[in-house]
């Protein structure tokens, strides 16, 4: 869905110019080595010069493979065609397969073009060999439909197509019903956001409409009030570090719509029916301020094995957004996190749940099993803790 967005987003560019690509597919499409798209090879482009169609007057150009029915058949085209040509990029994308190649075995145009314009032949969805789970987004399957449609006047433009896959995409990363709405109505453009930016946002109590009629605020209106605005912060912009894999001095770095996602994951939902929790911050602090929790410790094996026989830690679990691991000497479990509802082992012989961790970490560890917490934890300071462990924030390689 991001290298989708990307990719309809240089093309929105290209066609706001007057420009149709005319041989847009995937060996066209380039990775830079910060993974950003660049649509390349503009040998086939034509400019629209204002007019509402063009026509091919030296024979269909393009590739015939992602060639809409109108230029196969040679009819009057415009804008339209790259957004066909995007349809079969967009399902190629997500099925990881090349569309139509059983008809490079005939390599016959004329029967191609029989397919496509009369029998109207598309690729299937789901695709060979994927699963229906996989395809069961009615909204992404809806999207390559219409771009598809054999009828041009039908099909999106680009601009319908970047605002809808960053809809997609925030559906996709952030599962808290708040987290959506606050990232769609503050950053619908960007898939990343400077740390201040972010928290700027997260400060501000104004309030805006929905197309529901109902009423939304932007931010949390949080305080500033202190000491407890600038624990707040701190823990958060660590917090947002250690999960981002930012090594050491974090002053300044993004917070993309992914992690953010993955933080209301650990610490949702983003507002809190709880008496005790106002906000998902409220949780982060209740959370970094015990001794016990280290975030995202680069070595958490090295630090566990030179620490006391009867230390132990609590960590992000890498590999599972919303679950913390438990980590001692003798033992490693994991503990999932509902939002809403509370903690429950994974291995647990019951399936009871906690609606709280701490009391969870003081009834399990420290009272029956005599476990201290493992210090040097960097969130410490922020509470007046001490000196914390100078190490790298990374994300460990196992959960």
């Amino acid at each position: 869905m991001r290298l989708a967005s990307q990719i309809a987003r240089g093309m929105l560019w290209i066609h706001s110019n007057g420009v149709l690509h005319r041989d847009l597919k995937m060996e066209n499409l380039l990775l830079d080595r910060h993974g950003e798209v660049k649509v390349c090879d503009f040998g086939l482009a034509d400019r629209t010069e204002g007019m509402k169609f063009i026509w091919d007057e030296k024979g269909r150009k393009g590739s015939p493979l992602y060639m809409a029915p109108e230029v196969l058949l040679k009819k009057g085209l415009n804008t339209k065609v790259d957004i066909y040509s995007f349809g079969i990029i967009l399902w190629e994308l997500l099925s990881q397969q090349r569309a139509f190649q059983h008809h490079l075995q005939h390599n016959n145009l004329d029967i191609f073009t029989n397919a496509i314009c009369k029998e109207i032949e598309r690729p299937s969805i789901p695709p060979p060999g994927n699963t229906d789970e996989e395809w069961k987004n009615e909204f992404v399957v809806n999207l390559i439909e219409r771009c598809w449609n054999d009828k041009a006047k039908d099909r999106p433009d680009f601009q319908d197509i970047y605002d809808e896959l960053n809809v997609l995409i925030i559906d996709g990363y952030v599962k808290d019903d708040w987290g959506r709405t606050f990232w769609l109505i503050n950053f619908p453009d960007e898939d990343s956001v400077p740390f201040e930016d972010f928290y700027k946002i997260l400060q501000c109590n104004k309030e805006v409409e929905l197309e529901d009629g109902s009423r939304f605020c932007k931010g949390l209106a949080l305080g500033t009030k202190e000491p407890e605005a600038k624990q707040q912060k701190e823990c958060l912009k660590l917090l947002l570090a250690h999960i981002s894999g930012v090594k050491g001095d974090n002053k300044d770095y993004n917070v993309t719509c992914e992690n953010f996602g993955k933080l209301l994951a650990w610490f949702g939902p983003g507002i809190e029916e709880r008496p005790d929790l106002r906000t998902f911050l409220d949780r982060i602090v209740e959370i970094c301020k015990q001794p016990w929790f280290h975030g995202n410790p680069e070595n958490p094996d090295t630090l566990v094995k030179n620490a006391k026989p009867k230390s132990f830690m609590i960590r992000l679990s890498a590999q599972v957004p919303g679950s913390f691991t438990v980590q001692t000497p003798e033992i490693r479990a994991r503990i999932k996190y509902i939002p809403g509802r509370g903690y429950e082992e994974e291995k647990g012989a019951t399936k009871e749940i906690y609606p709280n961790l701490i009391q969870w970490v003081h009834d399990k560890l420290i009272v029956a099993r005599k476990y201290e917490p493992l210090i040097g934890s960097q969130f410490a300071p922020i509470f007046g803790g001490g000196q914390s462990i100078k190490l790298y924030v990374g994300i460990p390689d196992e959960s």
